[in-house]
């Protein structure tokens, strides 16, 4: 979303929200290594550091220092704060405006507030019953009702629109020859690109072999190595 964002010139933030146990997964740090890599600015991560993942304890409980210490290892900036206190919130997000991707480290207590959920596991997607949702409603304040958000919405102008394909394209191929998969692959999605100016292509260290590399040669702003 931040790669697309910066092609098509929209200047907004992208917030990422994960828990403690999808920070154990790789996924996690290659998207890290990707935002420093592409110096993706208005990108930010918030990390709900609750302790607990879905089937126990998660790493490192509430050791904010080792998951932010990590961030900063991809290059990140990393913030560390409470993540009941929206005075803190709010300041964390401020900082999220400058230009290298930010990792706000957020401590929390899972359940916080209900007596009988507050850090306890075994409450990952499961429902309360009716006894245990009243129980819990008279422990939690009432949600403040009063609290607007302005929602903004990019205007229909800014949608870019592909240009009519002309079918059939060509092909340049004699009947009964024999061409590899990936070469025909390769050359159509070239063409493709020819045709749809605001088509992209994504791909890892394996453009080679994929047969990629001709798109990424003619059109290598639209080609994302991720």
């Amino acid at each position: 979303m931040a790669i697309a964002k910066r092609l098509n010139g929209i200047a907004v933030r992208i917030f990422g929200l994960m828990g403690d146990g999808e920070r154990s997964e790789g996924a996690v740090w290659e998207a890290a290594q990707l935002a420093v890599d592409k110096r993706l600015d208005g990108a930010a991560a918030i990390v709900d550091a609750n302790g607990l993942a879905q089937s126990g304890p998660a790493p490192y409980a509430h050791d904010t220092s080792v998951i932010a210490g990590r961030f900063r290892a991809f290059g990140w900036k990393a913030l560390e704060i409470d993540g009941h206190d929206f005075g803190k919130i709010l300041r964390a997000l401020e900082q999220t405006r400058d230009s290298e991707p930010t990792a706000i480290v957020a401590t929390t207590i899972k359940g916080k507030g209900v007596s009988f959920l507050e850090g306890a596991t075994g409450w990952h997607d499961k429902a309360l019953d009716a006894a245990e949702c009243v129980q819990a409603l008279r422990e939690i304040a009432p949600a403040d009702q009063g609290v607007e958000v302005d929602t903004r919405f990019l205007s229909p102008s800014t949608a870019r629109s592909s240009p009519p394909l002309a079918l059939p394209t060509r092909v340049d191929y004699v009947v009964d020859d024999q061409v590899a998969m990936r070469t025909a692959f390769r050359s159509a999605l070239t063409k493709l690109g020819m045709h749809f100016p605001d088509r992209v292509v994504l791909d890892r260290d394996v453009k080679n072999s994929t047969k990629t590399d001709r798109f990424a040669d003619e059109y290598p702003w639209r080609f994302i190595p991720a």
